[in-house]
């Protein structure tokens, strides 16, 4: 279905590159579309549409592991008649008139933490809300994730948002402009980028905080009861929100906070309303994707007016020319926008966009912003349509066209090779390897490939513009540091075609080495997901080609760490006791004992405060009402499994 796989498509431009194409509001039409699709063709529903899942792919940087429980969303609504649809719907299930707690829903990154004893032992990410990238040593630098908690009686699971603020992020692209680097066009695209970097010690530089929203232990009954023990704990919680707030309350909230939201030192995405009391959110339940006790609040995104100073061409790794407009600065969202994206040139030949014109743009999320519409009743007569380019803006060579797009077809382009080191730097994590220093290195021709970059010296940077001592280490120290890095994250900053980051991670899940990878037939390769013969037999040419760029990697001392087996399966029940009664459909009682221990676990003989889960199969017998006695949580084979993957 071409709608489904058009979903597909801005779910992985949102979620895993951080390059929305569209605005949340186009994207949110666009999946209501698909829903009412599937609600009047229930024929038409698969397993694998995207209104069965939440967020996107995992990154492909990291061992991914599984949430003992699904981490869900809510469901959206634009207006107050939604909000009161969502109160109607809660009091007819209920059978009474609740309370709401209402708060900001802040625009970042929602994060598992998983204490036991007290000790944070492993953060995921949402992911797809079934699984997400372990990434325990990045989290552990955010401001507002404490390592420790007062929380002695077992584990306990804390949800919520790591964030930036307004300020913290002009101090990133302060750093970011002085050493060439693009710049973060807002706050949620830094913290989703910082999350994924390899370096820890980047993401405490980049001063990211965290906000709880979420709970899992015994003792809390109500939201209220939850933030005052995150509170206590240390763990800052949503503000400005509303407790045990009634329906009217909280549309008041929300008229009142559309008014004040610009002058917030952080950006939200919204208003999230939820169910008080505990019980009350078990009898709502949830879909595959959303939860039944709460809802979302969706502000309009902001749009501005400015004008096009000009239009240039750029160039991509691929040899890709695209058009790029130049702004009039002007404020939009929490930063200053000097430059918006035109896509490719029918696109912009389409909106007819000039040189003087007025328009409106908006952010999608992306590096940089795009044009929505232009204000043709304020063209001025002299403005000329846009021409598009002949020759490629940097080394001048004549331009290969195709359907859509046009292509410098130099190999030796140093616009090209710019581009590719960016890419790689990027993917590699090498701070302070900005577009600015490496069109220096390669204008000066000090860096013609990859493997040219660990071969710098002191002096070589200390030379340059932007350069001097400090500035020189610190590029060098980064440059060391990347020399090991996780083979699916080395596959990708090769910057194969179509192999972006979820491919590259589904190669490196099957083959752990270079010379894995160059000894596979095209039908070997076919067997891997996604990998028809037309993309088998371009990445089986793409491993010949760079097969000479790799080996000097790995003769400058680049070293990429495959992921053992046990990183990914191992850790799944890591720091919980078991505590196993009954029969069991897929195996005996102590094969299952056996995968839970393999998969981390411990397996106790009987039920205490001690026990964080008891696995019940058929016939559970009398260890059943012991545990709901206990307030231990009670899972099936079923839940065991959907956890294994």
């Amino acid at each position: 279905m071409e709608l489904c796989q058009e979903v597909w498509h801005h779910n992985h431009a949102y979620f895993t590159l951080d390059r929305p194409e569209i605005t949340d509001e186009e994207y949110d039409l666009l999946l209501e579309k698909l829903k009412h699709c599937e609600s009047e063709h229930p024929e038409w529903v698969h397993d694998g549409s995207p209104t069965r899942f939440v967020g996107e792919k995992t990154s492909g940087r990291f061992p991914v592991q599984a949430h003992l429980w699904p981490m869900l969303s809510y469901n959206k609504v634009f207006d107050y008649e939604g909000l009161l649809h969502f109160d109607e719907q809660c009091q007819k299930v209920l059978k009474k008139t609740p309370f709401y707690q209402v708060e900001v829903k802040m625009d970042g990154c929602a994060a598992s933490l998983w204490y036991h004893k007290g000790q944070l032992t492993y953060g995921l990410t949402r992911g797809n809300g079934l699984e997400g990238d372990l990434i325990t040593e990045n989290l552990k630098e955010v401001s507002g994730i404490p390592h420790q908690i007062p929380y002695t009686q077992g584990a306990c699971e804390v949800r919520g948002e790591v964030y930036m603020s307004f300020s913290a992020l002009e101090a990133v692209n302060a750093a970011r402009k002085a050493s060439g680097q693009e710049t973060f066009s807002n706050t949620r695209n830094c913290t989703s980028g910082t999350l994924k970097v390899l370096d820890p010690h980047l993401v405490r530089e980049r001063q990211l905080s965290f906000l709880g929203y979420f709970l899992s232990c015994s003792g809390v009954e109500t939201v209220s009861d939850m933030v005052h023990r995150l509170r206590n704990w240390g763990i800052s919680t949503p503000e400005p929100s509303l407790t045990q707030a009634s329906i009217e309350e909280a549309l008041t909230f929300v008229r009142e906070l559309e008014k004040k939201r610009e002058a917030l030192p952080f950006r939200i995405d919204g208003i999230v309303i939820k169910l008080d009391q505990k019980q009350d959110q078990i009898v709502m339940g949830s879909t595959g994707q959303y939860y039944r006790w709460g809802i979302a609040f969706k502000y309009p995104s902001c749009q501005v007016r400015t004008r096009v100073r000009s239009i240039t061409a750029q160039i991509g790794r691929s040899g890709a020319i695209t058009p790029v407009a130049l702004l009039e600065p002007v404020s939009l969202d929490g930063s200053v926008v000097s430059k918006a994206t035109l896509h490719h040139f029918p696109h912009a030949l389409e909106k007819d966009v000039r040189v003087g014109d007025w328009v409106w743009i908006c952010k999608s999320g992306d590096i940089i912003p795009r044009i929505l519409d232009v204000d043709l009743k304020s063209r001025l007569e002299e403005t000329v349509p846009l021409s598009v380019p002949t020759y490629c803006p940097s080394c001048n060579s004549f331009l290969e066209r195709s359907q859509i797009a046009l292509c410098c077809p130099n190999p030796l382009c140093e616009g090209r090779l710019v581009q590719s080191l960016l890419h790689f730097s990027e993917e590699l994590s090498i701070e302070g390897m900005g577009k600015s220093t490496l069109e220096e290195l390669v204008k000066r021709k000090h860096v013609k490939e990859w493997a040219d970059l660990y071969k710098l010296e002191a002096k070589v940077l200390e030379e340059l513009p932007q350069g001097g001592p400090v500035f020189a280490q610190k590029l060098l120290r980064s440059i060391e540091s990347s020399k090991k890095v996780p083979w699916p994250a080395f596959l990708s900053a090769l910057g194969m075609r179509h192999i972006g980051r979820r491919n590259a991670r589904m190669l490196a899940k099957k083959y752990s080495s270079w010379d894995d990878l160059k000894a596979l037939s095209v039908e070997e390769l076919q067997e891997i997901p996604g990998f028809g013969e037309k993309i088998a037999r371009s990445v089986l040419e793409s491993f010949d080609n760079l097969d000479g760029c790799v080996r000097s990697l790995f003769v400058s001392g680049v070293q990429p760490v495959a992921e053992q087996q046990s990183q990914t399966v191992s850790a799944v029940f890591s720091g919980f006791a078991f505590v196993i009664t009954g029969k069991f459909i897929k195996g005996s009682r102590k094969e299952i004992e056996d995968l839970v221990r393999s998969h981390g676990g411990r397996v106790l003989s009987s039920l205490s405060n001690k026990v964080d889960y008891l696995l019940v199969g058929e016939d559970p017998g009398n260890k059943l009402s012991k545990a709901r006695a206990l307030k231990i949580n009670i899972v099936n084979e079923t839940w065991l499994f959907s956890n294994l993957g």
